[in-house]
């Protein structure tokens, strides 16, 4: 295979036990049987951390890279189980709370795998399948912002391997690509090459006899050679996870004392007052952030102002909310940097 192909970052997202690491690898049988997890072979390689194996879940993020006719992919396995998630993620709202973020962060291409479809409960059976598409376009896509005419459904079985790289003949009903297919069939993003660069650090190692690594994805801009590189919120002395690389050169980012953003409360318990503080995840910084000032309320679909200086936002509500982070920050604006401007909120009680 070619190694000039271009590479995609797939996340793999779904609750608890969907299987979602079991769709990557067929191997590792053996070692997981020997720990008495041998109904878990196939999540086994993604499933680095000690306590995953031996509790038989994914607890961290693990990646790896898998190269097919098209594309590069680096493979994302998140945490589905419900100890993975802090308050605010709630264990009967997952795949919800999870289409969601993938939205909030930007993840804009969608392929839904209805795995399982072995069960004895199933059979393979279509009605089945196409009652989870109508409850999953109905309920949460439509809502949380996708499309569901352009995302893909394909009915799998990760554990049996079934229409996941060939078609199979237990679902004859499936006129629909391959998961593999679908893969294939991504539209490759648009990269910001031509603005200033950002680069939001993910890992800052120690390395004995080099230094400092930072390490992080190019969100914008390109990295060359001699570039003098500045490190925001603050200097380098500091440089830790959430911190912004840039060109000191070229409109190098900052911090911020506070910034205006458009929020919507998807679920929330109760109502939201100024002086509320939430964890804020904002490209890789995770950053307590308060409500100072909730400037107005806003039609969710126009946009337009329906109340001005609101008392409290609750579930349901579109909101102009002046921000203030407990520590230095960096945050772009939306239109300039995407990825740097987009955020989750977190309730962390």
């Amino acid at each position: 295979m070619r190694d000039d192909k271009p590479t995609l970052s797939l996340v793999v997202i779904g609750h608890v036990d969907a299987g979602i690491s079991e769709k990557q690898i067929e191997k590792y049988a053996k070692e997981a049987a020997e720990l008495g997890k041998g109904s878990f072979k196939y999540a086994w390689v993604l499933d680095n951390l000690k306590t995953e194996r031996e509790k038989g879940v994914t607890i961290d993020i693990s990646q790896w890279k898998v190269q097919t006719s098209t594309y590069i992919f680096s493979i994302i396995d998140c945490p589905g189980h419900r100890e993975g998630y802090q308050a605010g993620f709630h264990q009967d709202r997952q795949t919800r709370e999870h289409a969601l973020l993938a939205y909030t962060l930007g993840v804009k291409q969608l392929i839904v795998a209805c795995n399982k479809m072995d069960d004895k409960t199933v059979n393979y059976g279509e009605e089945r399948f196409q009652k989870i598409k109508d409850e999953i376009c109905a309920y949460l896509l439509k809502k949380v912002g996708y499309k569901p005419m352009v995302i893909l459904f394909i009915p799998i079985s990760g554990w049996e391997g079934d229409n996941m790289v060939e078609k199979c003949n237990n679902v004859p009903w499936s006129h629909g690509p391959t998961l593999l297919e679908a893969l294939n069939n991504l539209t490759s993003p648009k990269r910001s090459t031509e603005k200033p660069l950002r680069i939001p650090i993910q890992d800052v190692y120690k390395i004995g006899g080099i230094g400092t690594v930072p390490v992080g994805r190019v969100e914008a801009g390109v990295v060359r050679p001699g570039i003098i590189a500045k490190f925001a919120p603050l200097s380098v002395r500091d440089l830790q996870r959430g911190y912004v690389a840039s060109d000191a050169n070229i409109q190098p980012a900052s911090a911020v004392k506070s910034f205006e953003a458009q929020v919507i409360v998807m679920n929330h318990p109760g109502k939201i007052y100024n002086g509320y503080c939430p964890v804020v995840d904002c490209h890789t910084a995770h950053i307590a952030c308060k409500f100072i000032h909730i400037k107005e309320k806003n039609h969710r679909r126009s946009g337009k102002v329906s109340e001005a200086d609101p008392e409290y936002i609750e579930t349901g509500d579109a909101a102009l909310v002046v921000m203030e982070p407990t520590r230095p920050m960096c945050v772009e604006a939306f239109s300039d940097f995407p990825s740097l401007g987009r955020f989750a909120i977190r309730d962390m009680r």
